[in-house]
């Protein structure tokens, strides 16, 4: 998700040495499957903000959070409020033009995701892009695939 001032913004953050892009990722009584957004969310291959948003979870996600990943962005709140509330105030909140909104479940599977994505935002007709994913608590099977642009 782009928010309005286009490619030049996301150049000048690179090149200022700042996050391209930001990851938002909800979270609700979901400790383990987050640890692993967030480790792939580290590997990718452009400087990423990561930003977790976490609704009144309940497991152990903030001792984790303090824990293990002391440098991230860490949001709470004392009441559930879902995670579209989450998204949006994560959205609100980055630093970064380009925003990837993802749930604790939705594991980035390349390192070059963040990248390849970052690359389409280059055409200014773009002003939000679908990234393939896998829903892991459903199935092992990517849900979305990039149209193939030489089909007629």
């Amino acid at each position: 998700m782009k928010h309005s001032e286009g490619p030049q913004k996301v150049r000048e953050q690179a090149e200022g040495g700042g996050p391209e892009a930001t990851i938002v990722l909800t979270t609700h009584d979901r400790r383990d499957l987050l640890r692993k957004a967030i480790e792939a969310a580290r590997r990718q291959t452009v400087p990423v903000e990561i930003m977790v948003m976490d609704d009144n979870s309940t497991d152990g996600t903030a001792e984790m959070m303090e824990r293990e990943f002391p440098d991230i962005s860490y949001h709470r709140t004392n009441q559930t409020n879902g995670p579209c509330f989450h998204r949006n105030n994560g959205i609100a909140l980055a630093r970064t033009e380009i925003v990837f909104p993802l749930d604790d479940d939705s594991i980035l599977q390349s390192p070059e995701t963040v990248a390849q994505t970052l690359r389409e935002f280059e055409d200014p007709r773009i002003g939000a892009v679908a990234i393939p994913f896998i829903n892991l608590l459903q199935t092992d099977t990517i849900t979305s695939v990039a149209p193939d642009r030489n089909a007629q």
